[in-house]
């Protein structure tokens, strides 16, 4: 498909995903982020006493801060190698990424109760 598809696109998976796609353009929008969930149930989790459960959130915030620094630069290295392929990269300016942002207030006022309005404030806050 990438051999003959001419188009832009925009960024929705992992860069390295693209890495056999360079006659492609990219655009840039910041609107997706991939983690790695650590995922434990609760039913796990109320078995710890508090010192073994305070071991693990700490462990997995340590967890989450190196996975987005490793994202970081393997999406700065995946850029690099686009870049010198020949992909076109287009970086949006804030205003053009806040045109984003407004088109979707509406699906986090649809969905922040079910959510939680301090976890969607939470996430608004981060990616700010």
């Amino acid at each position: 498909m990438h051999n003959t598809l001419k188009s832009i696109i925009t960024h929705k998976l992992p860069l390295e995903e693209y890495n056999q796609a360079f006659e492609l353009d990219l655009s840039k929008t910041n609107h997706l982020f991939s983690p790695g969930p650590l995922i434990a149930s609760k039913k796990f989790m109320d078995t710890l006493s508090d010192k073994d459960r305070q071991i693990i959130l700490k462990a997995a915030a340590s967890a989450a801060d190196h996975q987005i620094k490793i994202s970081r630069e393997r999406e700065a290295a995946s850029l690099q190698l686009l870049n010198e392929k020949g992909m076109i990269v287009n970086e949006l300016t804030l205003e053009e990424l806040n045109k984003f942002r407004q088109a979707v207030q509406s699906v986090y006022e649809k969905y922040k109760d079910k959510i939680g309005k301090d976890l969607v404030q939470k996430v608004l806050n981060e990616v700010k």
